[in-house]
């Protein structure tokens, strides 16, 4: 059996990460790679498990505050974040913390793969070479899936780094077109441009996950990433709570909801996430994979997208209009306008979603062939 060493962000406290990890991993082994995540970790993942915020500003203090008051919430979501990765996710037996030690490692598998995931951004700190798959002697084993960098440029001295480590590669592919033209670039080559790696597992393979609800009863989700303040998100929500009479369940911590009655469910893992898109009436987001998820689950969502030049904003703006689905995305100025209930029809979107994740499937199976 062939193995491969998959280079991405895994370790970290963040859902989209955790599960395309996971995906990417599963999707390889279902198909007769024996794959490894390389245990690689960066210190502002690290930094994602930390219960208490460093303090920056005055508006820490009750920040922590909040904090102090689920933190035992807190700390059963980090706990079932690293149980997920430690059973579900196939790793290195050691954990790797810098590109000298992946240097060193001296790992021998037949493919080495990158991606998914902002690991090309060469504006934010987690960048580092060894997501290039620069140990890697012979750029012939190695294979770029999905990777995404981000931003509209990269970062002018590491332009020489990209060229060297990634011309050589056996095959490029990125998650936005705007990558994909950039590194063909700077590469002189085909860059594929393929869909993030939750896709290449089917309704089927994601409902092994779901766990027992731990809401019970009709609910709407509400899953703010970033800043969590979309404009007119929150606002939005709150008429969809008073309207269906359904509560609202939270995921990420932020001090306005401490201002409004809902449910604070501050301790869920990946697989408590999938569950609780799964089984909730309506998802109300500005995150990409709650969309993933949603569209994949047959959940009715609807997702807030106030600026278009932010890379997550495009990533929803690109995958709704592949979907059919671009009546679903919202900014303040048109989400008083919508009808809360409108459905969704989700045998048009399972159909499109095969066509579009056909393609990459080909193009990563075709890659390890």
């Amino acid at each position: 059996m062939k193995t491969a060493g998959i280079v991405t962000i895994h370790k970290i406290n963040n859902y989209g990460a955790v599960l395309q990890a996971y995906a990417l991993n599963k999707f390889l082994r279902n198909n007769g790679i024996e794959a490894y995540t390389i245990d690689f970790r960066t210190p502002r993942v690290e930094e994602s498990y930390q219960i208490y915020y460093p303090f920056k500003s005055v508006m820490d203090i009750p920040r922590n505050l909040m904090c102090a008051r689920y933190k035992k919430q807190l700390t059963l979501r980090n706990k079932r974040f690293n149980e997920f990765l430690e059973k579900k996710v196939p790793m290195t037996e050691k954990a790797y913390f810098s590109d000298e030690e992946m240097e060193k490692a001296n790992f021998d598998f037949d493919y080495y793969l990158c991606g998914s995931d902002q690991i090309w951004n060469t504006h934010c700190t987690n960048y580092r070479d060894s997501f290039l798959l620069s140990f890697v002697k012979d750029k012939s084993k190695c294979i770029s899936y999905a990777a995404s960098i981000g931003e509209s440029t990269i970062v002018e001295p590491l332009i020489p780094k990209f060229k060297k480590e990634l011309s050589d590669f056996k095959s490029l592919s990125v998650r936005e077109l705007q990558g994909s033209q950039l590194i063909s670039g700077i590469t002189n080559r085909e860059v594929k441009t393929v869909t993030d790696p939750v896709f290449l597992l089917s309704k089927d393979d994601w409902e092994t996950l779901l766990v027992e609800n731990p809401i019970k009863g009709p609910y709407i989700l509400f899953y703010a990433v970033h800043s969590g303040d979309v404009e007119g998100m929150r606002d939005f929500a709150k008429a969809m709570q008073k309207k269906l009479s359904m509560p609202l369940v939270i995921l990420n911590k932020n001090l306005k909801d401490m201002l409004y009655k809902n449910k604070k469910f501050y301790c869920a893992g990946p697989q408590e996430f999938v569950s609780l898109i799964k089984n909730a009436e309506y998802v109300c987001t500005n995150s990409f994979h709650a969309v993933a998820f949603s569209s994949i689950l047959h959940t009715k969502f609807w997702v807030f997208s106030s600026k278009a030049g932010v890379s997550t904003s495009s990533r929803i703006h690109s995958i709704t209009e592949q979907l059919g689905l671009a009546n679903r995305v919202l900014n303040r100025s048109n989400s008083a306008n919508v009808e809360l209930t409108e459905d969704i029809d989700f045998n048009e979107v399972d159909k499109k979603l095969r066509a579009m994740v056909k393609d990459s499937k080909e193009f990563l199976l075709n890659s390890l062939n």
